[in-house]
């Protein structure tokens, strides 16, 4: 019994432990053969495996496999698949001193968190009509027009991928997750439309 026990923290010691789903932060040691290591502020070594369905971003752009470099600073979303730990989004983090100093007071989970758990505690549908650089007005069932102010970190997804506010066309039907900021303005904290594919 001990002779087993004894063999498995050494594999654990050589190979780094598996993830649990959640979000994990650290320094990637490896990235090759479909697996990604990753090193966390206390020393241990999660290990997830990673394929082209992965989705990879840094400042809210997508990016390839091979962005996944040694020494990159990640936050990565993973989860259980087959049995074993896999992630579903990573997100690279600049340099601390190439981070825009606006920036600092951002939680980098955000991006990842408001995805699965997104914040506002007012959900509604609308048609948007017209459309700038912070706001979109929509015509709901209830109001001719309703202006929704866009932050910084909006989320926007188009048939469930993640998208940008260009795509966000007129005449698009949306829904909107949001709420009332301290100077009572609605808020967009995440911009829905398109279609999701039903089980086939």
């Amino acid at each position: 019994m001990r002779s087993h026990l004894a063999a498995i923290f050494v594999c654990f010691a050589l190979f780094g432990e598996e993830a649990p789903p959640g979000i994990t932060r650290g320094v990637i040691t490896q990235a090759d053969g479909g697996m990604l290591d990753i090193r966390q502020a206390n020393g241990s070594t999660l290990r997830c495996s990673f394929d082209s369905r992965t989705w990879i971003e840094r400042d809210k752009k997508r990016l390839q496999m091979d962005s996944l470099e040694t020494g990159v600073p990640i936050e990565a979303l993973t989860d259980v698949r087959a049995g074993r730990c896999y992630t579903r989004t990573v997100r690279l983090n600049p340099p601390a001193g190439l981070v825009p100093a606006r920036r600092v007071t951002t939680p980098m989970r955000s991006s990842i968190l408001d995805t699965i758990y997104p914040r506002g505690n007012m959900t509604f549908a609308g048609v948007v009509i017209r459309k700038s650089p912070t706001s979109l007005v929509l015509r709901t069932r209830t109001e001719p027009e309703k202006l929704v102010k866009l932050r910084e970190d909006t989320r926007f997804l188009d048939s469930g991928l993640p998208a940008y506010a260009n795509d966000v066309v007129v005449n698009t039907r949306v829904f909107i997750r949001g709420g009332k900021n301290f100077e009572n303005d609605l808020e967009a904290f995440q911009v829905i439309w398109g279609q999701l594919e039903g089980p086939r």
